[in-house]
């Protein structure tokens, strides 16, 4: 029996324009800033370093800009193929409704 080990590695979204607007996330598509895009990409190269670039990734995300364009940062770092990348939206955080896209100050008064 040929038993491979897997490991799985969580990623939570760098920065995003809505951290430093004031808004919550939730289903809001904001994209990464530019200091996001940079630490998505350190990310990439601590994977490269840690587990090896030649290895067969498979990534998992969001449909979200933001955590999309993590995914996408990544995988340009591990010069990974477009085929080893999936994009659902059974991935995302929590949806707020209406409240998407609220200053975080409007949910202090609000809920």
């Amino acid at each position: 029996m040929n038993s491979k080990s897997k490991i799985i590695c969580t990623v939570q979204h760098t920065q995003s324009e809505h951290h430093v607007n004031g808004s919550v996330g939730a289903w809001g598509n904001w994209n990464l800033t530019e200091l996001g895009k940079d630490w998505a990409r350190k990310i990439g190269e601590w994977l490269c370093k840690r587990e090896g670039c030649d290895i067969a990734f498979k990534m998992y995300s969001s449909d979200l800009n933001r955590a999309a364009q993590i995914a996408e940062e990544i995988k340009k770092v591990l010069a990974l193929p477009t085929s080893s990348f999936t994009k659902t939206h059974q991935l995302r955080e929590i949806n707020l409704g209406q409240d998407n896209d609220k200053l975080r100050d409007w949910y202090k008064t609000h809920i």
